[in-house]
């Protein structure tokens, strides 16, 4: 039994590399990146080495 347990998204970010260019020029994207609230704070309390169980799920979109 974990000790915490998270609820809620995780998320995909993709974030774009240069700043100040519009977004009609073509850029380069970094990523893709585990993101989500609910996800990082389980990662950094399982980091700190408490059991840490997550509960969400996945969505049907694109």
């Amino acid at each position: 039994m974990p000790e915490v347990l998270s609820v809620g998204e995780v998320l995909v970010d993709i974030t774009r590399k240069e700043r100040d260019i519009p977004h009609t020029v073509p850029a380069i994207y970094l990523g893709p990146n585990p993101g989500g609230a609910p996800a990082i704070f389980a990662d950094a309390v399982a980091r700190l080495g408490v059991s840490v169980g997550f509960l969400g799920c996945v969505g049907g979109d694109d």
